[in-house]
């Protein structure tokens, strides 16, 4: 009996704090990619579908590999999970063993797709042209995307990770607020930062509130990395792992 109870009591003690993380935190989603069942049913957030992928030492316990040209996990976001303000961050580790930044996501370390119409709402690429004529670090936000670098550029992984090894563990973190951030000079509605560091925007293409609400009140895929109704093309170009995947619904900038 005593067993049970500690059993019963620890399991409370759990939900609790799951739920005053989400009431007081503004936590919806983290995924800790530890393993299959991790991907199934996220610490917080919707049930997954875990997919096939390999599992590494990651920045925390393991982490996801996600492969070239696959879907690996995928998670069904309802309407009006996102919002007109948020976070999502994560760590990633590049493990194409070229030199080289290809094209069109090399690689897309995420992707949340409209499920309606298959657009692609947020992602993160790394790229040396990502199909507007930019290069760099380029992301798509709900209220707009950015890209680090003008014009089409041969590209290697060190040139975008100037004093640290490409190669390590790299925090990510896509800030959008629609009101502007605050804690950010300016009070940009979006920005992209790595290891904390805000990527200038050279490409300022804004997505005006009135096009984004509609967007926000149907169904999304939350994917690593492609739609698996569509072709290769939409999915990263070179492996890398994944691991403390968390979305916030408040445009967070300290981590």
């Amino acid at each position: 009996m005593k067993k049970m109870l500690i059993v019963a009591f620890a399991a409370s003690a759990l939900a609790g704090c799951m739920y005053n993380k989400v009431a007081e935190d503004g936590l919806v989603f983290y995924c800790t990619f530890d393993n299959e069942a991790a991907v199934a049913t996220p610490a917080v957030g919707p049930k997954g579908k875990f997919l096939g992928a390999a599992f590494q030492e990651g920045k925390v316990g393991q982490a996801m590999l996600a492969t070239v040209a696959a879907n690996n996990a995928t998670f069904e976001l309802p309407p009006n999970f996102l919002g007109t303000a948020g976070c999502i961050e994560f760590w990633a580790k590049i493990r194409n063993p070229s030199d080289r930044i290809g094209s069109g996501g090399d690689p897309r370390l995420f992707t949340i797709i409209q499920e309606n119409t298959k657009d692609t709402i947020f992602t993160i690429d790394i790229v040396s042209n990502n199909g507007a004529g930019n290069a760099g670090f380029s992301a798509w936000t709900i209220l707009g995307n950015i890209a680090n670098i003008r014009g089409l550029q041969r590209l290697r992984y060190q040139d975008l990770f100037s004093g640290s090894d490409c190669r390590d563990w790299h925090h990510y973190a896509i800030v959008w607020n629609e009101d502007g951030i605050k804690d950010i000079a300016g009070n940009p509605r979006y920005a992209l930062l790595i290891d904390g560091k805000l990527i200038p925007d050279i490409q300022g293409h804004y997505r005006p509130i009135e096009k984004a609400k509609p967007i926000i009140s149907s169904p999304m895929l939350l994917t690593f990395t492609h739609d698996p109704a569509r072709g290769p093309s939409f999915c990263t170009k070179s492996p890398f792992l994944i691991d403390e995947f968390k979305i916030w619904n408040h445009a967070k900038t300290t981590f």
